[in-house]
């Protein structure tokens, strides 16, 4: 790697001609707990506050999801 180089931003590869394409991967295993455990990183709560998991995705996604070309999110879930 050429030190001498500018390193490209983020925004540099998007106005370069960069897609990207938000996927979603969800665990549902049981080590990360069931969803009627308020433990549980996949816990529904009742009051509508969002779960480790939901808040993760809506951080990122509402990042991402702006620089997606076709604003098509496919979300796969593993471990159920």
């Amino acid at each position: 790697i050429d030190e001498t180089l500018p390193r490209p931003s983020f925004l540099d590869y998007v106005g370069g001609g960069a897609e990207l394409s938000l996927c979603i991967g969800i665990d549902f295993s049981d080590s990360n707990g069931h969803h009627t455990d308020p433990t549980s990183l996949h816990y529904l709560h009742d009051d509508g506050t969002l779960n480790d998991y939901e808040k993760a995705i809506t951080a990122v996604g509402n990042i991402i999801a702006k620089y997606d070309s076709d604003k098509m999110f496919p979300v796969w879930g593993c471990g159920a």
